[in-house]
């Protein structure tokens, strides 16, 4: 039992870490939508939910999603990830919203 504790504690700790450490790129081109603005482009369908787009994103990186954005790239909608594997590298995915296809991976 302990030993789980333990494990679940240095997961956590991995996670804080790496939230620190990973910085919060601000989009160039890209512009990140609010909580309402990703709720209506899954509704309209113009977007796929984020357990969908993880299930996409696990086929290529396998990990825990740390962070997830929605945002309009030259007019279309892309999810930005950072992906922590379970063996501490940290992955950053961009996927098409819509179909849930890969465009780019790094840090793989």
């Amino acid at each position: 039992m302990q030993k789980w504790i333990n494990i679940c504690a240095l997961r956590v700790l991995a996670l804080l870490i790496v939230s620190l450490l990973v910085p919060s790129q601000p989009a160039t081109a890209a512009e990140c939508l609010g909580g309402g603005a990703v709720r209506q482009a899954i509704s309209d369908g113009r977007a796929k939910s984020l357990v969908a787009i993880t299930q996409a994103a696990n086929a290529v990186v396998r990990g825990d999603v740390i962070k997830a954005n929605l945002c309009s790239d030259g007019g279309r909608l892309v999810y930005e990830l950072v992906i922590l594997s379970r063996q501490g590298n940290v992955s950053r995915l961009e996927l098409d919203a819509r179909s849930g296809s890969v465009i780019s991976v790094n840090g793989k």
